[in-house]
């Protein structure tokens, strides 16, 4: 393992300017299903190639020119084809140049299958570290949140990444009510339009379970570090010692909060959550079997191991686990585009909607 290395706690933090390859106005539109419309896919792949590749990368899910720079596939809202040339012209921007009409709906069309490097149909939930990298120094944008014991954090943490707040009261492998999250939300600083990456010291049913959270209390832009802190470090970003003081305000989610569907529990196929399975079993879901040394494995990987345990969309299932686990399992459905995929922790029931 690379010896970390130690960022100034005197950092300055970095500026956000215009001049992101998408329009702020595109980013303030909420996400859509992918919907390609008239585009010629095709030609939008050829000018991303040319013009956006060097920066955003093959997947679109990284930003190398620069940190105040918008990921295509991750961090960040896709836009909809529709308003390319109905509202937005010109619509993209770069060196001076601006793409509208045919090519703003072409290159809006191969964005919209942007999945990243894993290839995940959401990958907005899903942050690797070469992007929190670029990211961590605009607290006004992003918050870093730490779920590790209090020993680890104080060895080094990500820069600016700020524990959750009461992780030593106990009972943190059950779901907090809305009305805490959204108080300890207000201690961290967060607003709704914020994005928030969560990390352990990989990826874990621990930080699933804090992403279900603040899912469930509001919060629409949540991301979970792809390796967490263990892969953070092996990829030689920085770590600090240094504590960010942050000042505590009010948080008030932007929309409505999730609510469980809550169907009937009775006649529901039983879905077990176990870990440490020796092979797969259908009826049951083992969470280890979807990451590989603390990384999550790719969407065909995960798609193969579902279907091999028997979940079938759409369905409900009654589930016989944990909640953290079952959080998990609900992270997993939509970052492979199962919007609708709910988990009510009083009936323990999971909900799995048809989208994809």
């Amino acid at each position: 393992m690379s010896i970390p290395r130690f960022a100034d706690g005197n950092l300055a933090m970095a500026s956000v300017v215009a001049g992101s390859v998408l329009s702020l106005a595109l980013l303030a539109q909420e996400a859509v299903p992918t919907k390609h419309g008239d585009a010629d896919v095709e030609h939008g792949r050829q000018l991303y190639a040319v013009h956006c590749q060097h920066c955003h990368g093959p997947d679109g899910d990284d930003i190398t020119c620069s940190g105040d720079m918008t990921p295509l596939a991750g961090l960040g809202r896709r836009p909809r084809v529709n308003l390319v040339e109905a509202v937005m012209s010109p619509s993209y921007f770069l060196r001076g140049v601006a793409y509208q009409g045919a090519d703003a709906r072409d290159l809006t069309g191969f964005l919209l299958s942007l999945k990243g490097e894993k290839g995940i149909d959401d990958p907005g939930l899903l942050c690797l570290p070469r992007l929190l990298s670029k990211k961590w120094g605009l607290l006004d944008y992003y918050r870093v949140i730490d779920i590790r014991d209090g020993t680890a954090y104080a060895k080094g943490h990500i820069p600016n990444a700020t524990r959750w707040p009461g992780l030593e009261e106990g009972g943190e492998r059950r779901p907090r009510a809305s009305e805490v999250v959204a108080q300890k939300l207000g201690l961290l600083a967060v607003r709704p339009e914020m994005a928030v990456v969560i990390y352990d010291d990989t990826l874990t049913p621990a930080s699933a379970l804090l992403w279900w959270d603040l899912v469930r209390a509001g919060q629409k832009n949540v991301a979970i570090l792809d390796g967490g802190f263990r892969r953070w470090v092996e990829e030689e970003n920085y770590v600090t010692t240094v504590v960010t003081p942050l000042t505590p305000g009010m948080y008030a989610a932007a929309g409505a909060a999730e609510v469980a569907p809550g169907p009937e529990s009775r006649g529901h196929p039983v879905l077990r959550l176990r870990a440490g399975l020796r092979q797969p079993s259908a009826g049951a879901f083992d969470w280890e079997r979807t990451v590989l040394d603390g990384r999550l494995r790719t969407a065909g990987e995960i798609r193969e191991y579902l279907s091999r345990s028997d979940v079938r969309f759409p369905s409900t299932y009654r589930l016989e686990g944990g909640d953290a686990e079952a959080a998990f399992l609900v992270y997993l459905l939509r970052l492979l585009g199962h919007s609708g995929a709910h988990y009510d922790p009083v009936g323990k029931l999971l909900t799995v909607d048809l989208s994809h």
